[in-house]
């Protein structure tokens, strides 16, 4: 069973994927990403059986994203509005664990994909507030593929499209995320994007194909 291994082992055993041609592929990492990067051994031991085998496919496949990146086969990508996510991470132990995890990795910011103006802080703003004006500055927004996107993704999704169409406007391939709720609707809607919306391991799979036919 996955509790009975340790995360480091997990990592270690995951097949290898190698990308050979340029250029290299470029994905969008969701903030979700970040946060389970830094899952400890206790917090793996916690998760039910179902949840440990998921994790034991994602976990080694975030470590292999952070390697070929390191490596310069993949090129990685957030926005203003993930970096603003991170620092709301809970724990300051987490947010020290993401960043000895992620650090060596030069990861580019691209540009809001419209433009918009909101507080990020301020004093007397708790989270909540500063969540809500986020949540009122999506909802306001009148670009037309945001609004597409939202609509095909589901009105709930307002930070997921945000991030979508970010990807798009960038022109990258691959938006990695591990909400389990927005892979499912995708897969069984459909979307139209432009992107491809994916679990870090579906990402690796698809690199690992395309090398080996290279």
């Amino acid at each position: 069973m996955v509790h009975d291994r340790k995360v480091s082992e997990l990592f270690q055993n995951h097949a290898t994927a190698h990308v050979v041609g340029f250029p290299p592929k470029s994905a969008f990492v969701d903030t979700n990403v970040f946060k389970w990067s830094a899952l400890t051994n206790t917090q793996l031991a916690k998760r039910t059986v179902k949840e440990q085998e998921w994790l034991g496919k994602e976990m080694p496949a975030i470590r292999k994203l952070i390697s070929l990146a390191k490596m310069g086969n993949v090129r990685l990508f957030q926005n203003f509005e993930v970096s603003w996510e991170g620092v709301l991470i809970s724990t300051l132990a987490s947010r020290r664990r993401i960043n000895a995890l992620w650090s060596q990795i030069d990861i580019e910011t691209i540009d809001a994909p419209f433009k918009h103006s909101r507080v990020l802080a301020g004093l007397g703003f708790s989270k909540e507030q500063l969540n809500n004006l986020r949540e009122n500055m999506l909802r306001c927004s009148k670009d037309a593929r945001f609004l597409q996107i939202k609509k095909l993704v589901g009105a709930s999704h307002e930070a997921d499209a945000y991030h979508i169409l970010s990807a798009e406007r960038a022109r990258l391939d691959y938006l990695v995320t591990m909400d389990k709720v927005l892979i499912k609707l995708i897969e069984r809607n459909k979307p139209a994007l432009k992107i491809k919306v994916c679990y870090p391991s579906e990402m690796i799979e698809d690199l690992s194909i395309k090398s080996n036919l290279t």
